[in-house]
């Protein structure tokens, strides 16, 4: 499939973006002669780029377990990790077969013409990522993590999902060059020629451009820098699985808030510090039935705090979107689902931690050891879900 905008965000409207479906050998056809048109000569044709084709699926005898690897630069953890977290829930899912295909799908092709352009983003789920030029010419420019209110500013959501960002800065564009140079955005440069290869940490913000027709090889991993990125996207897949289970076996209860209840609005927005684990769902509507957007969890380093502007009937809803523009509701107490507390503003937590007698110690103990059973129990069950 080549697009004319690459990646794509939540607010590209498909029926605004060109699409084509073609064949690897007509991509790299259009990737060689596309600017030789009279149209594109004249500045009038849109550039398509096949941007993340799946080689590796479709071509897995060219796969080789080091793929990923970068010699005597990146220790990817990727492969080993997953295997750790499957093993961990019983999943069954520890076949090599199936964890290298989860390997291959992070290897991706990318064709395209002069002129094809990746729009500057941040990869999803806190993924490191290289680069490699098999042939041509590519320009890219990079931005510090640091930077990134300069460089998308009214960020939406976090980088689990990091396709999400509005406002997005175009480098190549003299004007917006300009203003982000004078808000004191410094923008990291360079060319790759054939053969070499470019990486870009977790959170780096990217953006290339082709100078003449390319092929890139693009890998996603994890290393020990960001393995919680690797975690986030595990759990989140897995909360999913649960959600859909317990529903199909009638168990996902069923909790909403009331339309006719109140409602209290932060402003500025609190913050909330997720103390349940595994996880919380995070979901469309106040509603335990709700589509899930996704999950926060305490052990999470991008998703254990979230700003929470709105409160309604016990539920909490995400000072600003969470997903594609969506704002997010949790629960802000598990007692109507059989858990205990499930977000606390951190301030109000260490206060009570401070403020507790023995008595209250122990109940607080003999809570969470209660807790820790219903979890053992909800885990258990997950694993005969899985196994079946």
């Amino acid at each position: 499939m080549c697009k004319q905008r690459a990646p794509l965000f939540h607010e590209d409207q498909t029926s605004d973006t060109l699409m084509a479906e073609c064949t690897l050998r007509e991509a790299m056809e259009y990737a060689r002669t596309a600017h030789t048109s009279d149209a594109a000569e004249r500045g009038e044709a849109a550039v398509l780029y096949m941007n993340g084709w799946d080689v590796f699926e479709a071509m897995p005898h060219l796969w080789h377990e080091s793929m990923d690897k970068l010699p005597g630069s990146t220790t990817p953890l990727t492969l080993p990790e997953w295997r750790r977290l499957h093993a961990t829930i019983g999943s069954g899912e520890t076949d090599e077969e199936v964890l290298t295909k989860k390997a291959r799908g992070l290897c991706k092709l990318f064709v395209g013409p002069v002129g094809a352009i990746t729009r500057i983003h941040q990869d999803n789920s806190n993924a490191h990522a290289w680069l490699c030029n098999i042939r041509g010419r590519k320009l890219y420019v990079l931005c510090r993590p640091s930077d990134s209110d300069k460089v998308a500013p009214n960020r939406a959501a976090s980088k689990a999902h990091g396709t999400v960002y509005g406002s997005r800065l175009d480098p190549l564009d003299p004007a917006m060059q300009r203003r982000a140079r004078e808000g004191g955005l410094e923008l990291f440069a360079t060319v790759l020629e054939p053969g070499q290869t470019i990486l870009a940490p977790d959170g780096w913000w990217h953006y290339a451009v082709s100078l003449t027709p390319t092929i890139t090889l693009m890998n996603n991993f994890w290393d020990g820098a960001n393995l919680f990125g690797l975690h986030d996207m595990f759990y989140d897949n897995l909360s999913r699985v649960v959600d859909a289970n317990n529903r199909e076996s009638g168990k996902a209860p069923r909790v909403a808030a009331a339309e006719d209840a109140p409602v209290t609005t932060h402003d500025p927005p609190v913050l909330y510090r997720v103390v349940h684990a595994p996880w919380v769902y995070v979901r469309s509507e106040p509603s335990t039935v709700a589509p899930v957007l996704g999950v926060l969890r305490p052990q999470s380093k991008a998703h254990c705090v979230v700003a929470i502007g709105l409160q309604k009937d016990g539920w909490l809803r995400t000072a600003e979107p969470f997903d594609k523009g969506v704002h997010g509701w949790m629960l802000a107490h598990g007692g109507a689902v059989g858990l205990a507390k499930l977000l606390m503003v951190p301030e109000k937590a260490l206060q009570e931690a401070q403020s507790m007698n023995a008595d209250e110690r122990r109940r607080l103990t003999e809570q969470m050891q209660l807790q820790q059973q219903q979890q053992q129990q909800q885990q258990r069950e997950l694993q005969q879900q899985l196994v079946r």
